[in-house]
């Protein structure tokens, strides 16, 4: 199985998260994310997209350069990173607490027959996650993306 690591080092807050990914595309959307908040902290606009959130992280370190009065060189690597890492892995316990969710899932949908919509997308919005995991839902493909 494969997984998708996002690591961080941001231009002041200390430490460096981490966070696990079924996807690519979930990947991209978190480090996406983390570009984001750099883009917050030196006052530019948080637009980074899954799509170019490389390009946006060398915007943002760019910018950070020029408030610094330094080359962008010159940035320590701890100043402002995001980086993906891809691993494939043994771990069969994934794929079985996978079908125990999509177990208990399906089991709840007659349950949802009277509940309000919100409730139901609530449930379908866990249905597709699963299935991401599952690897046989690309959220991106459903939404033309």
């Amino acid at each position: 199985m494969k997984i998708f690591i996002v690591q961080s080092e941001h231009f002041h807050v200390p430490g460096n998260p981490i966070s696990l990914h079924a996807t690519m595309e979930g990947a991209a959307r978190e480090a996406a994310d983390l570009v984001n908040d750099m883009l917050e902290w030196i006052d530019q606009p948080e637009d980074a997209k899954p799509e170019t959130w490389e390009a946006d992280l060398l915007r943002a370190r760019t910018l950070r350069a020029e408030q610094m009065d330094c080359d962008l060189d010159e940035l320590g690597e701890d100043d402002g990173d995001v980086w993906i890492t891809e691993k494939e892995v043994e771990v069969p316990i994934i794929g079985k607490m996978l079908a125990m969710l999509d177990r208990i899932h399906g089991t709840m949908e007659e349950d949802l027959k009277n509940a309000d919509q919100g409730e139901k997308d609530l449930f379908n919005e866990i249905g597709c996650l699963i299935a991401e995991a599952k690897g046989e839902y690309d959220p991106n493909a459903a939404t033309g993306s």
